[in-house]
């Protein structure tokens, strides 16, 4: 399991800000028992250019659980959710990721 969050940018359609792409912050866990690929995990705004920060946790400290986290810090908005850990976890995981994002990029 390689429970993940981060940002998708598609070039077609607009996003909040009239660039040309729509910006997507979403959660995963890849890998795992009915995997159903990335789930939208929403923002209240996500353009070129916003400074994002990113937060996952799997199974820390034997809590059972994993924590995704994403701020889109341009603006202070964030968004979290969490879910029970499923399948075989060999170790605690925590992880963080913070940069801005431009059109090329695929944030995982």
């Amino acid at each position: 399991m390689l429970p993940q969050v981060g940002i998708v940018a598609n070039a077609s359609g607009n996003d909040s800000c009239n660039d040309h792409q729509f910006n997507e912050s979403v959660w995963e866990d890849a890998n795992s028992p009915g995997d159903n690929g990335a789930v939208n995990l929403p923002l209240g705004r996500l353009c070129a250019q916003d400074r994002v920060y990113a937060y996952v946790e799997s199974n820390l400290f034997n809590s059972g659980y994993n924590y995704y986290y994403i701020a889109n810090e341009t603006i202070e908005n964030y968004t979290s959710y969490s879910n029970k850990a499923t399948g075989f976890l060999e170790k605690a995981v925590s992880d963080t990721y913070s940069k801005s994002f431009s059109q090329s990029d695929r944030v995982f």
